[in-house]
């Protein structure tokens, strides 16, 4: 029980602000989608170009070191990290295949970062400013 002395506890509107936004599951998949779409169409037309990024082809090389099923250890200081290089391993050093995977986690990680946004209240310019410069940024796309 709290004293009479004590102060009043401050209640924020952000505190009781939705979690999700777009409150409805289909807006929010389709901003996923949205904000995925741009990094997939690089792969894609990267692939077509003939162009593979380097670090790709790496991760590629150390998923082909991973021994699945082999009781000793010795082999994971070879794949660091391993849990890319598994993933690596898991998608056959498809190069093409981890592009496109790292664009649908993007989208994932875009479409949750507008929504942190939203919810501290920043407006649509700023939101949309945010999310437009790491769409446009060309580090993303390797």
């Amino acid at each position: 029980m709290a004293s009479p002395a004590s102060p009043q506890l401050r209640t924020s509107p952000r505190r009781y602000a939705a979690d999700t936004w777009p409150a409805g599951p289909a807006a929010r998949w389709a901003l996923r989608v949205g904000l995925a779409l741009p990094f997939a169409v690089v792969a894609l037309l990267s692939r077509d170009a003939g162009w593979v990024p380097t670090a790709n082809e790496a991760l590629a090389a150390r998923g082909d070191l991973v021994q699945w099923g082999d009781t000793g250890l010795a082999w994971i200081a070879q794949v660091f990290p391993p849990l890319a290089a598994a993933l690596a391993s898991l998608l056959g050093g498809s190069t093409l295949a981890m592009s496109l995977v790292a664009a649908v986690v993007l989208g994932l990680t875009l479409q949750r970062l507008a929504a942190v946004l939203v919810r501290e209240g920043l407006g649509p310019w700023a939101t949309a400013a945010v999310l437009g410069t790491l769409v446009l940024t060309p580090p993303l796309y390797y």
